[in-house]
């Protein structure tokens, strides 16, 4: 059984499971718009999250995204589907 975690937004709960994506933009799309999806405080990073940077480009290659905590650090999140 996945992770479930519980997102209300202007009085509307919604819960949510963990499930497997075969669709990278689909993930980013969702994190993208829904930062406070992460679990930062198991990563030991303060929130809000500040999305900076989309499919952005790096030396080697692409981060799928780009934020910055509130703390100042910086965090590249990298989507991978399939097996």
């Amino acid at each position: 059984m996945g992770e479930k975690i519980l997102v209300q937004n202007d009085g509307q709960a919604t819960l949510l499971e963990e499930a497997p994506s075969n669709k990278e933009v689909q993930l980013q799309d969702l994190i993208n718009n829904n930062p406070n999806l992460l679990p930062l405080e198991e990563l030991g990073l303060d929130g809000p999250l500040l999305i900076v940077g989309l499919e952005a480009p790096l030396s080697a290659g692409k981060a799928d995204l780009i934020a910055l905590a509130k703390s100042g650090e910086l965090v590249l999140v990298e989507f991978k589907t399939g097996t």
